[in-house]
């Protein structure tokens, strides 16, 4: 047996963080792949896009209904702290419009080097190809055994991953280490990805995007969320950071309609009706330009319905108003699907926060076992909201742990 005192499972971008951090603390990480981070190159296709800007009780609401959870985490490593660690290691990062945040080289596997130098520098070594398949607790100490060796520690971190992107080995395989301990494990769905609609007839629109729609989620006739943010077209899909982010809360079978104009119905139906005794020889196909949506959107909504747009507003029938009304306040589309976990950005699911002490991050089950980044049943918008969540959750378990390392000596 090798003994450590601290074993990381998962050499990802929680299972590096966690490593970093756990300074001459006698630790190692397991990892099953032949290398470190391969989910962590492929974070902002690639470029990296390490956190968000702004203020970190911000980043709160970005992660559905686990904000509460999450909140100790982000509070005790907020963004600040993440970025002033990469600045005095003379990593510079650079910061868009949109408030993404990417190394200035935009180049992932600086982020990973870096990573993997500063573990170095920590005493925290790894051993790859080394697949967990069981973890066990005799008395005090935790037995963990691979495919091929077998180690004890003192202390275990979980930061396996979750489902998505599953060649970078985050395959969802991991979850029985936690389920062996009795922690619920809440099923895996793709989360931050595009929906597949049934019957998709927008292909020709691929390319097409609407700002700030307001996007409505029922199930079983009844409205269960609402959302409001960019809706992007593609050949196959509904994609764009507005569909991406709500997509957690999307099961096949619910429907999900659209606003794309930012009017409610009555609010619509009434400038129809007003605009129609003032302007009542314009052609419908001219008239609704002015509420901004894209001219081939509209083209296509009004061919799809049989809408004749070289109607003008004043012969519109009560039923054919009503109609274009619903179209573009309450456009419906059933969903078929989400795209998988080979596409998904991350996973919805994972071991049940109930089971875990949000303060320290460990498990309430079992004394000296902790959990980290997306092998938790938590995940945040698109935006680096995710990567952030990973190295605060791993800060927050290294931190718990170094404490009752220093309680222990004294």
């Amino acid at each position: 047996m090798i003994s450590k005192n601290i074993i990381i499972i998962g050499a990802g971008a929680g299972g590096l963080f966690a490593g970093l951090n756990l300074n001459n603390k006698d630790a190692l990480i397991l990892e099953k792949m032949p290398s470190a981070g391969k989910k962590l190159l492929m974070a902002g296709s690639g470029r990296c896009n390490i956190t968000h800007e702004g203020n970190i009780r911000d980043f709160v609401s970005k992660y559905g209904l686990k904000s509460k959870f999450i909140k100790p985490a982000l509070l005790e490593y907020p963004n600040n702290k993440l970025l002033a660690l990469l600045h005095s290691e003379g990593m510079e990062t650079v910061s868009y419009d949109n408030g993404k945040i990417f190394p200035k080289s935009e180049n992932s596997k600086d982020v990973l080097n870096l990573f993997l130098d500063l573990n170095r520098k920590a005493g925290t070594s790894i051993r790859y190809n080394q697949n967990v398949i069981s973890i066990r607790k005799t008395e005090n100490r935790f037995e963990i055994k691979t495919d091929t060796e077998v180690f004890g520690a003192n202390y275990v971190i979980i930061a396996a991953g979750g489902s998505s992107y599953p060649l970078s080995g985050s395959d969802g395989k991991s979850y029985v280490l936690a389920k062996n301990f009795g922690h619920t494990i809440i099923p895996p769905t793709p989360a931050l990805t595009a929906i597949v609609p049934e019957n998709y007839q927008f292909a020709s629109l691929s390319g097409v995007a609407i700002r700030n729609a307001e996007i409505s989620l029922y199930r079983n006739g009844k409205k269960i969320n609402q959302h409001i943010g960019d809706l992007a077209f593609t050949h196959k899909t509904l994609s764009g950071p507005g569909i991406i982010d709500f997509s957690r809360y999307v099961s096949s079978g619910d429907t999900l309609t659209v606003n794309f104009i930012g009017l409610n119905e009555q609010k619509l139906r009434d400038t129809i009706i007003t605009d129609s005794l003032n302007h009542g020889k314009k052609a419908i196909k001219n008239y609704f330009k002015q509420f901004y949506l894209p001219e081939s959107l509209l083209n296509k909504i009004f061919d799809l319905h049989n809408i004749d747009s070289n109607k003008t507003l004043s012969e519109l029938s009560k039923d054919m108003r009503n109609k274009i009304i619903e179209l573009l306040t309450s456009y419906k589309f059933t969903v078929a699907k989400k795209v998988g976990f080979n596409q998904a950005m991350v996973t919805a699911g994972g071991v049940s926060t109930e089971g875990i002490n949000p303060k320290t991050l460990e498990s309430r089950l079992v004394e000296n076992l902790y959990f980290a980044g997306e092998y938790i049943d938590i995940d945040g918008d698109t935006g680096g909201y995710n990567l952030q969540a990973a190295f605060s959750t791993a800060f927050l378990a290294c931190k718990s742990i170094s404490k009752k390392i220093e309680n222990v000596k004294k």
